[in-house]
């Protein structure tokens, strides 16, 4: 997988000299199996700085491993790999098991690493010492917890899929205040695929059918399309006694319009990416233009009208890394020379960044607290709108959109909310029916069917 991946990047332009090239500031990244919109945002950002040739400062080389373990030994030989060919910087789009090792590696070296989101658990360095390490995803568990005060949710049932899904009803809990507007998590069940997901729907229905159900659905994209899908399709199961909020940035990712499922049922969720802004609406039009034959794990091309929040985040990580080489070779354009010797990255003397364990001390990335550093100064507009981070490495001035389904299956933005401001509503352009709670039990109602033959 790493060699057809390296073949990929040298065709691509990514590696290897070419012509006019200034200095080159080589990079690692490691993926996950399975995240090949990751991948294919990773590429195009770097393809898009590296054929600027009239404008770069430098040029971008780039060494990728694609893992499909977690094992801690095996992870730490692919490292260790990486920082042997002295790269500066590092960027990753792993699972949580994963992440904990590499950010381990990243703080005890010293080598600055941006990951596309943070796992819900992220152990901090000891006392007084820098995190390496920033997330370009948001914490957004406050949101989470406005938007169902605001649909005045005493009540929820709270379906995941992961240990992760698990730690962000921990920091949900967390967020709640005691009053009056206290949220009760009524159920908690962890998934283990679609048809589990019904079971236990079933299960609840016979407990309660008209009672009204708001279940927070905490799960990878294409299993909440399914669970919905599968839903509407239950005879069985209510529809408009329903209404399902989706906890992760899942409603960015592709939903069929012509799906009708998807709008049988009561169904709001995040976005990150705003695409009525120009910046995001010229991108997906070269976002579309490019012919990168990527399969995804299903065996399906990769649709182009649309990006997946996963993958914003991983092109504006590359936009974030690139905007901070710029900042530092401008202020000091000779900054690497030193280290680059007959084509070999040196650091401290020594070639690459040698991981020897049988030693009782570690050589640390000698640019990497500096690199680290202005991370935390970046400013930029990317698309998941302004980029700014604290100094422990969080966003900080962002916006997400909470969008609802509408009953033909498109999406409307019924608020904002911000970081700062929290949760404002805005004038939504439809109004969707009332949820079958709202019609008065114990009266009589009449309904006419009508046969046309």
């Amino acid at each position: 997988m790493r060699a057809t991946l390296l073949a990929s990047l040298v065709a691509l332009g990514l590696l290897g000299p070419s012509p006019g090239a200034t200095d080159k500031i080589p990079i690692g990244a490691i993926f996950e199996q399975g995240t090949e919109e990751v991948q294919a945002a990773f590429k195009y950002a770097m393809l898009q700085h590296n054929q600027n040739i009239t404008a770069r400062r430098f040029e971008l080389q780039a060494y990728v491993d694609v893992i499909n373990t977690a094992d801690a030994f095996k992870l730490s030989r692919i490292i260790c790999s990486q920082f042997s060919r002295g790269v500066f910087l590092m960027l990753g789009a792993v699972n949580p098991d994963s992440f904990d090792t590499l950010h381990s590696y990243a703080n005890t070296f010293q080598m600055p690493f941006v990951t596309p989101w943070f796992p819900e658990k992220v152990l901090a360095p000891s006392s007084g010492l820098l995190d390496h390490a920033i997330s370009m995803r948001p914490d957004y568990h406050k949101a989470i917890i406005d938007v169902i005060r605001y649909y005045g949710w005493r009540k929820i049932i709270y379906l995941y899929d992961s240990h992760d899904g698990l730690l962000r009803l921990q920091q949900i809990y967390q967020g709640l205040q005691p009053g009056n507007d206290s949220i009760q998590v009524e159920t908690v069940k962890r998934l283990q695929n679609v048809s589990d997901a019904i079971n236990f729907l079933h299960n609840i229905e016979e407990l309660s059918r008209w009672t009204p159900k708001y279940i927070v659905l905490d799960c990878p994209t294409e299993m909440a399309k399914e669970i919905v899908v599968s839903h509407v399709r239950d005879i069985t199961l209510g529809k408009r006694t329903y209404h399902y909020l989706l906890s992760g940035l899942i409603m960015d990712d592709r939903w069929e319009s012509e799906v009708i499922e998807y709008g049988a049922i009561n169904i709001t969720g995040f976005r990150i990416v705003d695409t009525s802004r120009r910046y995001v609406r010229e991108f997906l039009e070269g976002w579309r233009k490019v012919e990168s034959g990527i399969q995804s794990n299903t065996g399906t091309a990769i649709q182009r009208d649309t990006i997946s929040a996963q993958a914003a985040l991983m092109y504006d990580a590359v936009s974030v890394m690139i905007e901070v080489f710029n900042k530092l070779l401008r202020k000091k354009p000779d900054m690497f020379r030193s280290n680059v010797r007959r084509g070999q990255v040196f650091n401290n003397g020594s070639r690459g960044l040698e991981c020897n364990y049988s030693k009782n001390w570690v050589t640390p990335w000698e640019h990497g607290d500096k690199i680290s550093r202005f991370l935390r100064k970046v400013e930029l507009d990317g698309l998941t709108g302004e980029i700014r981070f604290s100094e422990d490495g969080r966003r900080t001035n962002y916006t997400l959109h909470v969008m609802e389904m509408t009953v033909n299956s498109a999406m409307v933005k019924v608020a904002e909310w911000t970081d700062e401001k929290g949760f404002t509503p805005v004038a939504a352009k439809y109004v969707r029916l009332k949820p079958f709670a709202e019609i008065e039990r114990n009266r009589t109602y009449i309904v006419t069917t009508i046969e046309v033959s």
